[in-house]
């Protein structure tokens, strides 16, 4: 397997125009086989897993730790034209979860591919990491996956991606941001305009998949530590002003679907829903400058903490 994988990053370092997509798909080829040869032992598996499948899901992770060493030695926008690939890749390109069945373990181990690419890339513009057709087709499709575990790793995929100036770590913890300057949590800097332009065109779509996602009855508490962390990267990456209206759109919808509305939740997700939407809250306030609005949500938070 290492010589295999010796060859190929080999490969990699000479590969342009087609050559890169041709070896790519070569690999990705022999992924989907191999784990279709692993998905039909288990089905057929009574106790346990076999020896030949433990070899193969070795196999599996070689040749994802392949690929990433191989995106690692192209250019960044040929990075971004793997993701692409890899998301047009069957069955990925047609997925819906309202499709019916689907390949579980294929889509995992693609999203989890997508996810070591990504991680090989450095985001300058944002524009060019996330455009439309590629977000429509992630967030349309396996971003409201009814797993938990799929949503997540396309939440990693759009934290890797949208994250500029190492916030990620701090973001997955829910927390409320009240006791020191925002300064001493996060770094930033002011939106680009082609950053606000890319809000513009997208920011909608961004923002009904959190809705939509915020309100899955299937959550997880990693689901909402990760969906928490990726308003908390739109806030600090786009957050323009038109960005953080947005935003308190979002925050201030959620609530009144699970406040005024008869519940569909159980309390343990309207609690900790509560909890993000207050975290988040007191970031954007700082975000936008407004001292009444931000006096307003630290008193409401303190009644809430000592209530």
């Amino acid at each position: 397997m290492q010589v295999i994988g010796l060859t190929v990053i080999s490969l990699a370092k000479g590969a342009i125009g087609p050559d890169v997509f041709h070896n790519f798909n070569a690999l990705l080829q022999i992924l989907r086989a191999s784990i279709d040869k692993t998905s039909q032992e288990d089905e057929t598996m009574v106790d346990g897993r076999s020896q030949t499948s433990s070899e193969e899901r070795q196999f599996q992770e070689a040749i994802i730790n392949t690929i990433a060493e191989f995106a690692k030695n192209l250019p960044d926008t040929q990075k971004i034209e793997i993701l692409k690939f890899i998301l047009n890749f069957e069955p990925m390109a047609k997925y819906h979860p309202e499709n019916g069945i689907r390949p579980r373990p294929l889509i995992m181990v693609l999203l989890q591919t997508m996810l070591t690419v990504a991680t090989q890339y450095r985001t300058v513009a944002i524009s060019n990491a996330l455009n439309s057709d590629f977000l429509n087709l992630l967030l349309r499709g396996v971003a409201i996956d009814r797993d938990p575990a799929i949503r997540i790793i396309v939440q990693k995929i759009l934290h890797t991606l949208l994250d500029r100036h190492g916030n990620t770590d701090r973001l997955l913890n829910v927390q409320v941001y009240n006791d020191q300057p925002l300064e001493s949590y996060f770094v930033w800097e002011e939106p680009s305009r082609q950053d606000i332009l890319f809000m513009k065109k997208t920011g909608v779509l961004l923002t009904e998949n959190i809705y939509h996602q915020l309100l899955d009855p299937t959550n997880k508490v990693d689901c909402l530590e990760h969906l928490f962390c990726t308003v908390g990267l739109v806030a600090l990456e786009l957050g323009a002003d038109q960005v953080i209206a947005e935003l308190f759109r979002l925050i201030l919808a959620v609530q009144k679907k699970i406040v005024d509305e008869p519940p569909t939740l159980p309390i343990p997700h309207r609690c900790a829903l509560h909890a993000l939407l207050a975290g988040a809250m007191s970031l954007i306030v700082q975000l936008a400058s407004l001292s009444d609005l931000c006096a307003h949500v630290n008193e409401v938070c303190a009644l809430v903490t000592t209530g």
